[in-house]
């Protein structure tokens, strides 16, 4: 259960959402890691199949989320 009465920041998104599944081009996938970048965050997934470890990315460049955007994509993917 998630708590959103705590303060979003990214320890609390990755308590949130680290290992949560969710599906991207109709392939489920876990969130690996959420990272503090300069302008705000960015989401590296795992491939459920292989393994593989990337970035959440639009058109081949990584994404930047700030904190509560981060929390409405990442809710919006679950599987």
């Amino acid at each position: 259960m998630i708590d959103f009465s705590k303060k979003l920041d990214v320890n609390e998104l990755n308590h949130r959402y680290v290992k949560m599944e969710i599906v991207l081009n109709e392939k489920k996938i876990r969130v690996h890691e959420i990272k503090k970048v300069k302008n705000g965050v960015q989401v590296s997934i795992k491939s459920s199949d292989s393994g593989n470890i990337a970035m959440l990315s639009r058109d081949g460049e990584t994404i930047t989320f700030g904190f509560e955007e981060c929390e409405r994509v990442l809710l919006g993917l679950r599987g």
